[in-house]
């Protein structure tokens, strides 16, 4: 009797489904709680707050983007 190993791919491409689910899902509350709360409100605070906000978005959607 062969041994078919290839059955477990069905649950391993839907594992490896909700894992995407999980790290968009860490992702989007990362943005929320790094760029909508902590450097949103200091883009419009003007001087230097603002220069270091502006990097760290910048910075921030690189990493996202890749």
């Amino acid at each position: 009797m062969a041994w078919n190993v290839f059955k477990f791919c069905t649950a391993l491409r839907g594992l490896g489904s909700i894992m995407i689910l999980l790290v968009l899902g860490v992702v989007g509350v990362t943005y929320y709680a790094v760029v909508l709360t902590n450097y949103g409100p200091a883009l419009y605070a003007g001087g230097l707050d603002s220069l270091v906000a502006l990097a760290v978005l910048i910075l921030f959607h690189s990493l996202v983007s890749f």
